[in-house]
């Protein structure tokens, strides 16, 4: 008799032991599920029902912030033509290099700064001479010319500005001199000649493509290049504008 109760109180044991084993187990798998939703969990957006996938914006081109409006080129061309000039939010040397105009001027403007070293200090205009000789004795005086590279893109130059106190040529030896040195009507003549080629172009073809930037330290004086695909239209430009 004591016998079969021990047997029975074994067996409960080993149930017992079993059945807590078991919820032990249980508890521990939906820990590691949870914890794997959690760690993969993708935003979900209410509005539209769908996921929204992510991804690490490059450094110089981050995403817009929420509520933020999206600047499209035509914007920033119209603010040069109606004497905007471009801004500049930064201290250090740069080339300018923005995101590609397309599509009628309907696609986003998204400025570019890039931090630039060993950039020219001082000014040397001779290479751009021939094209600067054209235009000395224009009156009214050209604040701002536009030609043919040798490589077929179109450069946009300010004129040479001496200093009426100095007698000395101001410094426009790159971009951000320019823009700390000239005046600011030639700063806006500038500038509203870059956006009237750019809106000149695109009613040539409003799927044309075309890059604006000041890469490069070879000529030591700013000029803006402008880049155009298909590159025929700078030549009709250039014909209709002369």
């Amino acid at each position: 008799m004591e016998k079969n109760n021990n047997q029975k109180q074994n067996k409960y044991k080993k149930y017992k032991i079993y059945i807590i084993v078991s919820v032990l187990i249980l508890i521990f798998s939906i820990g590691i599920a949870l914890f794997y939703l959690s760690i993969n969990k993708k935003p979900y957006n209410k509005n539209t029902n769908m996921t929204i996938k992510t991804s690490t914006p490059a450094p110089t081109q981050p995403e817009p912030r929420e509520n933020e409006k999206i600047v499209l080129w035509e914007d920033i061309v119209n603010e040069w033509i109606n004497g905007e000039p471009l801004q500049i939010p930064v201290d250090y040397p740069f080339y300018y290099k923005p995101s590609v105009c397309t599509d009628d001027m309907k696609s986003e403007y998204i400025p570019i700064f890039d931090k630039a070293k060993n950039l020219p200090l001082e000014q040397d205009y001779s290479q751009f001479i021939k094209h600067i000789n054209k235009h000395i004795n224009d009156d009214p005086p050209k604040l701002v010319i536009c030609f043919e590279s040798n490589s077929g893109n179109l450069l946009v130059v300010p004129m040479p500005d001496k200093d009426k106190v100095t007698n000395t040529y101001k410094n426009f030896a790159t971009i951000q001199l320019f823009m700390n040195n000239a005046e600011n009507k030639q700063k806006i003549a500038f500038w509203k000649k870059v956006g009237e080629i750019i809106k000149t172009i695109q009613t040539y073809d409003k799927k044309s493509k075309i890059t604006v930037n000041t890469d490069g330290h070879v000529v030591p004086y700013f000029h803006l290049r402008i880049v155009v695909d298909p590159i025929g239209l700078i030549n009709e430009y250039l014909t209709n504008n002369p």
